[in-house]
This record gives structure tokens, C-alpha cells and sequence, in this order.
């Protein structure tokens, strides 16, 4: 049996810098309630994160299903989890880092007690040229950066750290979805 073990899959320049930009402007007057500034200190595993974070219910995202279905796919043939189908009531983020904005190092993860958060998936939407700084880096036994440029998606291992560095000039624009099945054992 050849079995393989990834922490990460990542496809390279699936959307167009228009759909992008389409996307990102019909997302911000889809959300639910007002964008926010979020954890301008500590979030709940002690790590800052520094963007500005917008949720989005899946029901009012039809374009984003075709992105999930090929991640929900990949799960199936890459990584092998159990994970519950999604919902139209289950959330996307949208987060947008600005100058000097960034999220250190952490691990998604859940509290309930009922499922756990398998994989983490992410779409770069920012514009061509739009950020420097930014980076995606994960560490699993060592630090690895992960090119994730605009029109890029990613899927890996919530259990793995990863972070952003920080933004030095211009904005990142991504979508995070958490893609969860029964508690790991």
C-alpha cells in the first residue's frame, strides 16, 4: 500500500484577476453584519491576528462552489478525511490584511465538542501586484514559505502552525474556509 502523507495541496493561478476583483466586490455587500477589525490582541490560543474580517454564509456564495468542490475532492483523494458535507449556513471568511497587518503563528482548530476542524482552505483574491509582504509560511518540524499568489488556492492540515508575515505595503484579500468532520480520536 503506498500510502502518502502531504501537509499542503495548492493550485496555481485559477482565477482571473477580473473574476477576483468581481468577487471581492460583490462579497463585501454579501456579508453577515459589518466588517470588523478583529483580534487587535490576543485570540483565544494567545496568537495576534491583525486583519480586517468579514463572514459569509456559503448560501450567498454560489460562485465559490465550484473552488470547494475540487477541495472537497482533493480531500477525497489526497488527504482522506472524514468530513461533513457543507452547508449553505456554514461560513467563508474574508479577510483583508493592510500595511502592517499580519496573523502569527497558530493552528485552526475547534472547541465543540461534537467535530474538528480537518483542513483548512484558502483563495488568494488580491490584484496582480497589489501587496508586498504577506507571506504564507507553515511549519511542521521547520519553517517552509508556500508561494500563494493572487488567483491561487491552498489546502492544508489545520492542525499544521502557519502564519502571514506581515503586510509592508498594499492588500491581501483572501477567503478562509474551514472544512470540519467528527472529532479526531
Amino acid at each position: 500500500m503506498d500510502v502518502r502523507k502531504y501537509d499542503y495541496w495548492r493550485w496555481t493561478n485559477i482565477i482571473s484577476e477580473k473574476d477576483r476583483q468581481g468577487m471581492i466586490n460583490n462579497f463585501l455587500h454579501k456579508s453577515l453584519g459589518d466588517e470588523k477589525k478583529e483580534l487587535q490582541g490576543h485570540n483565544e490560543q494567545g496568537n495576534m491576528k491583525n486583519a480586517k474580517v468579514k463572514t459569509i454564509s456559503l448560501g450567498r456564495l454560489p460562485e465559490i462552489n465550484r473552488f470547494l468542490d475540487t477541495a472537497y475532492k482533493t480531500n477525497n483523494e489526497i488527504f482522506g478525511y472524514n468530513l461533513w458535507e457543507r452547508n449553505n449556513l456554514d461560513v467563508m471568511l474574508l479577510n483583508r490584511y493592510k500595511k502592517d497587518m499580519n496573523y502569527h503563528w497558530h493552528t485552526d482548530a475547534s472547541r465543540n465538542l461534537t467535530y474538528d476542524i480537518k483542513l483548512t482552505f484558502l483563495i488568494n483574491l488580491s490584484n496582480n501586484n497589489s501587496y508586498e509582504g504577506g507571506k504564507f509560511e507553515l511549519w511542521n518540524n521547520y519553517v517552509y514559505g508556500i508561494d500563494f499568489n493572487p488567483g491561487d488556492m491552498i489546502m492544508f492540515n489545520s492542525y499544521i502552525h502557519h502564519r502571514v508575515t506581515p503586510i509592508t505595503s498594499g492588500e491581501r484579500v483572501s477567503l478562509t474556509h474551514f472544512m470540519t468532520g467528527p472529532r479526531f480520536q
